[in-house]
């Protein structure tokens, strides 16, 4: 694949293997990998890092001199991001087969993150696990 078109808008695709496994550049978009997978982005000029543990699993991002760490469930989803205070910058949901659910805008960095309000349709919905007695 050499570019992609979504909404009347081509990305020009790079890649640094022959059999485009891995992602080099897409757009303005440009992707750092190392021997866990994908441990950098740059748009326009801002990075956003991912640290990972060392056998692989996202542990947590930094963007803008702030770190967020990832929220999983037990089958290792990312179902939210907590900012360096520990409070829950972002939630995030899936269908069942996996695909992103729709989002709501919220908070102060919502332009550069996708994020639930806790009043969206979609977090009220969302299965709450029940304590154990």
């Amino acid at each position: 694949m050499t570019s992609i078109t979504v909404d009347s808008k081509t990305y020009a695709g790079q890649y640094g293997s022959t059999d485009q496994s891995e992602r080099v550049k897409l757009g303005d978009t440009f992707f750092h990998n190392g021997p866990l997978g994908l441990s950098a982005k740059t748009t326009a000029g801002v990075d956003m890092g991912f640290n990972r543990e060392p056998w692989g699993t996202l542990n947590s991002m930094t963007t803008g001199g702030k770190t967020y760490f990832y929220l999983t469930d037990a089958i290792g989803s990312v179902i939210g991001l907590a900012g360096e205070d520990g409070n829950k910058v972002d939630t995030y949901t899936y269908s069942p087969r996996g695909v992103r659910s729709a989002w709501e805008a919220s908070g102060t960095d919502s332009a550069s993150r996708p994020s639930f309000t806790r009043d969206s349709p979609a977090e009220r919905a969302r299965p709450r696990k029940r304590p154990q007695p």
